[in-house]
């Protein structure tokens, strides 16, 4: 009975329902000087006249009910119901219960459905050094009207903006993919892309648990440039706003080939994620991981294959990692001034004709170019390979064997030449990983090799672009993408052995049914 009466009542408000119990009484009974009542029995419902204050009635109220013994909250619950694991744990079943309505959204301060006007609260106090008295105005229908509505539009569950199919992201469940927009104070042609957006904590002493949100947008023009920003912040918005901004403040500006795809064969590492990308022909489109693929959407790249190994999930790793291989790619003007030799094509769709794709400037010939103590690879201009690592600095002489060292030196060479024997004991310290490694040093066959400089290439003929300034002679080991766990699985392998064994013996009681209807005839 609460339940169908609460919601008219609040909406309406208290005041509207004992409006007749408090109303003058001369609304009651027509006031008349020194009239007398009779005596009738004492009811505590019925209205009472005063004989001192004939103008007012007095009628006995119930000031305390569940409206006013309980606050609002719990009101409502007895409405709408439990929430969360109360209602799970509910005996019963329930109907779809409406959500609470917000009273106070819309609300004015001495509004009030009857037009009455209250001095000092909606009216004026004085009027021409006339203090006003509660009175009777107008009715604003119209304001009630948008107010009802207003709070039957806050009773309705806000059901989630639904976005094309093309600008969802990747998928619907998160925002990878999705699109913020240009900058806000104004960037024509630029269109930013969340990559990234997870909520991180950190243990702290005195707030505890320190929650955030991370995340990672990267920001292009589809023409060559191209940006990341990472932010984190308490809120959601916060993050992905500061990291938007922040994407504009790190732009990069990288040169395509025809502005479509990559110069020549490309591979990177960055920490344990590895990433080999291949130039393709005008068509093929994108094939890669998803974070290249919205990376290369933004920056202008139209036809490429790529393939990420090792931590295909560190998105920041795989970012950084593309933008550093873009950025040591070189065009055919760079590498044939740098070779001091002429870059040439043959390609099927011109009969493997050679067509000249650049030429070294004029007065830089092969000659000219020295690679002679150059420590790292002059084409890619990477850092210099890492010093070994030092020696143990606890040495231990071993007098009888330097002795006979130095005896079987005089005999040979007829000096002594200085001999230095570390100590066995001794453990000598095990060298730091290179953060230089890169994994296109492990070849497919079993011998070892190292890469060769880039002169030897050419004197030996090489002439591949790429074996030249990207794998510097050597073969990638590209793994392929490993079968699926549960192909592999022992009771997959069975039912397929099975499978093999029943259509051997279909395939062989045929054959025999075969050569019975032969043998008839």
């Amino acid at each position: 009975m609460v339940s169908r009466l609460l919601p008219p009542l609040l909406r309406k408000g208290f005041l509207s329902c004992l409006r007749r119990e408090i109303s003058p009484y001369g609304t009651l009974i027509p006031p008349t000087p020194g009239l007398l009542l009779p005596s009738l029995p004492i009811n505590p419902l019925v209205p009472r006249c005063l004989s001192d204050r004939p103008n007012f009635c007095v009628i006995p109220v119930r000031n305390s009910t569940v409206f006013t013994s309980l606050p609002g909250d719990v009101i409502w619950e007895g409405v709408t119901g439990p929430k969360g694991s109360t209602k799970k744990r509910a005996r019963g079943k329930r109907r779809v219960t409406r959500p609470k309505i917000d009273l106070n959204r819309g609300q004015r301060l001495g509004g009030n459905r009857e037009g009455y006007l209250w001095p000092g609260l909606n009216a004026p106090l004085y009027r021409e050094s006339t203090l006003q008295k509660v009175q009777k105005g107008d009715v604003n229908q119209e304001y009630l009207n948008k107010l009802e509505e207003l709070r039957n539009k806050s009773a309705v569950k806000k059901k989630r903006v639904k976005l094309p199919p093309l600008l969802r992201g990747w998928t619907g469940a998160s925002m990878g993919g999705q699109s913020l927009g240009p900058l806000d104070s104004g960037s024509p042609g630029f269109d930013t892309r969340v990559l990234e957006l997870k909520a991180v904590s950190t243990m702290t002493a005195t707030v505890g648990r320190y929650r955030r949100f991370s995340a990672l947008v990267v920001a292009g023009n589809g023409r060559g440039v191209c940006g990341v920003g990472k932010a984190r912040s308490v809120t959601l918005r916060g993050a992905l706003k500061r990291a938007k901004n922040r994407a504009f403040l790190n732009l990069i500006s990288f040169n395509l080939k025809e502005n479509r795809t990559l110069w020549h064969l490309g591979h990177v590492r960055e920490w344990h994620t590895t990433i080999y990308a291949t130039p393709k022909p005008e068509g093929h489109g994108l094939v890669c991981h998803r974070a290249i693929k919205t990376l290369c959407d933004l920056i202008g790249i139209k036809d490429m294959h790529a393939k990420v190994e090792g931590n295909t999930k560190n998105y920041l790793s795989i970012v950084r990692g593309f933008l550093r291989l873009l950025n040591e790619q070189e065009s055919y003007e760079d590498v044939s001034n740098r070779l001091g030799m002429h870059v040439v094509e043959f390609s099927k769709d011109f009969n493997s004709v050679p067509r000249v794709l650049a030429s070294p400037r004029a007065g830089i010939t092969q000659d000219c170019v020295s690679y002679a103590g150059l420590k790292s690879d002059p084409l890619l201009g990477s850092r210099p390979p890492p010093k070994p690592p030092k020696a143990g600095n606890r040495y231990h002489i071993d007098l009888l064997s330097l002795h006979a060292f130095w005896e079987a030196q005089e005999k040979e060479h007829g000096e002594r030449s200085p001999l230095l024997i570390t100590k066995p004991g001794y453990r000598s310290p095990v060298p730091k990983p290179d953060p230089e490694f890169d994994p296109i040093d492990h070849l497919l066959d079993e011998e070892d090799e190292a890469e060769e400089e880039v002169q030897r290439l050419l004197e030996r003929g090489e002439r591949d672009l790429d074996v030249i300034i990207t794998l510097k002679g050597l073969v990638p080991n590209i793994k392929k993408n490993p079968l699926p766990t549960y192909l592999s699985s022992a009771g997959v392998l069975k039912r397929a052995a099975e499978r093999h064994r029943y259509r051997n013996q279909e395939a062989a009681r045929r054959e025999r049914i075969a050569y019975a209807k032969l043998d008839e005839q």
